[in-house]
C-alpha cells in the first residue's frame, strides 16, 4: 500500500498531522516500504504456485501438497529438482494412473529423465511358469548410476500386493513377447499441466 492509501485508512484527526517532513508523514513512508516485499510476492502469486516458475525453495512446499515428496525423501533419493518441477506439475495425471504399468514407467521416466525402462509381468519362477504378483522393473543402460532412486520409486509406486526387482539391462533377459503394449509404452509425457478438461 502506499503513503497515501494508508493515511485513508486512520481516523480524521490523525490524518491532520500527515502533513510533508511531518514524524507522521515520515512513519507512513516506512510503512510503504515495509509492505512493498509482501505486495511483490502476491503480485506474482500465480508464478510462486507454478511449479515450473516457481523459486527452487518452493519446489519442496508444492510437491508436499500434491504427496510427492515422499519420492525425494525415498532411500536412494537425489531427484534433480528440475525433475521434481516436472513430476509436480504432472502430479494430476500421475495420480490417476497410479498403481499402473504406464503410470510407474511414467514417474521413472520423468525422475530419471531416461527412456527406455521396461516392466517384465511374467517372470519366471524356479518352476518356469511366470510368479504370481510379481514384476521385474529392466533399467536401461542410461540410468544404471540411478538403480538406487529407481528401486526407491517403485517400492512407492507399485501396488502394494506386487512384489518387485529392479535390474541392469545388461542383466536382464528381454521382457516376455507381449509385455509392452502401445498403450503401456514409456512415452515421455508433456512437461506441462494439461488444460482444464484435457485428456492425458
Amino acid at each position: 500500500m502506499r503513503a497515501a492509501e494508508i493515511e485513508l485508512l486512520l481516523p480524521e484527526v490523525i490524518r491532520r498531522t500527515c502533513v510533508p517532513g511531518s514524524p507522521m508523514a515520515a512513519m507512513l513512508a516506512v510503512m510503504e516500504g515495509l509492505h512493498e516485499p509482501s505486495e511483490a510476492v502476491l503480485a506474482d502469486l500465480p508464478a510462486v504456485l507454478d511449479p515450473l516458475r516457481t523459486p527452487e525453495r518452493f519446489v519442496s512446499m508444492l510437491s508436499r501438497w500434491v504427496d510427492l515428496e515422499r519420492l525425494a525423501e525415498a532411500d536412494g533419493g537425489g531427484i534433480e529438482p528440475a525433475r521434481m518441477r516436472l513430476l509436480v506439475a504432472m502430479s494430476a495425471v500421475l495420480g490417476r494412473r497410479r498403481g499402473t504399468r504406464r503410470g510407474l514407467l511414467d514417474v521413472l521416466t520423468l525422475a530419471t529423465g531416461v527412456e527406455g525402462f521396461l516392466i517384465d509381468e511374467a517372470v519366471p519362477g524356479a518352476d518356469g511358469h511366470p510368479r504370481p504378483f510379481h514384476i521385474k522393473v529392466t533399467v536401461p543402460a542410461g540410468a544404471a548410476d540411478l538403480v538406487g532412486l529407481v528401486g526407491a520409486i517403485v517400492e512407492q509406486e507399485k501396488p502394494a500386493h506386487l512384489t518387485a526387482e529392479v535390474v541392469q539391462a545388461d542383466e536382464a533377459p528381454a521382457p516376455a513377447p507381449g509385455a509392452e503394449d502401445e498403450d503401456t509404452s514409456a512415452t515421455v509425457l508433456m512437461p506441462a499441466v494439461p488444460a482444464a478438461g484435457g485428456q492425458p
